[in-house]
Formats: structure tokens, sequence, C-alpha cells
């Protein structure tokens, strides 16, 4: 049991020091570059206009994501972790 409780202390460390990040780009290649091509880099989705790209990007937010504030534009919602 004390195994098993161990385990799981180092899971939860390792969940919570996970940064998990989202943001709005027109340029998805180059802003995945920018951060360092994590290999978890996804676009999540593709927006017709800034109201839906916002939209968006509070619901996820609300999710647990930290906001990446550094990309320009809105057509496409992205995020990974660090």
């Amino acid at each position: 049991m004390t195994n098993i409780k161990q385990v799981l202390r180092t899971v939860t460390y390792f969940l919570e020091t996970i940064m998990r990040y989202a943001g709005l780009t027109d340029e998805p290649e180059k802003r995945k570059r920018e951060r360092g091509n994590p290999s978890d880099f996804k676009i999540m989705q593709q927006f017709t206009s800034d109201a839906a790209a916002r939209q968006w990007e509070r619901r996820i937010t609300a999710q647990g994501y930290e906001e990446d504030t550094s990309g320009k534009g809105w057509k496409y919602g992205y995020t990974f972790s660090i």
C-alpha cells in the first residue's frame, strides 16, 4: 500500500508541475518554433471570426490552461505544455 501512495504522490506532483498553455495566432508553425517545438503542440481549432476565437480562448482557460498571449492574430487556437 505504501508504494501505491508514493506513486500517487509522484504522479500528482508531476501533473501539478506541468504548465498547459493555450493561445491564438495566425501563424501556428511560427508560433510552434518560437515555443521550442513542443512535441504536444496542437492546433485545436481554426476560426472564421475574432469573436469565436475569443470565446474558445475563454473556455479553454476556464479548463485550467494558462493564456499564451505572445501569438499574433486569432485564426488558429493552439495548445501545448511545458
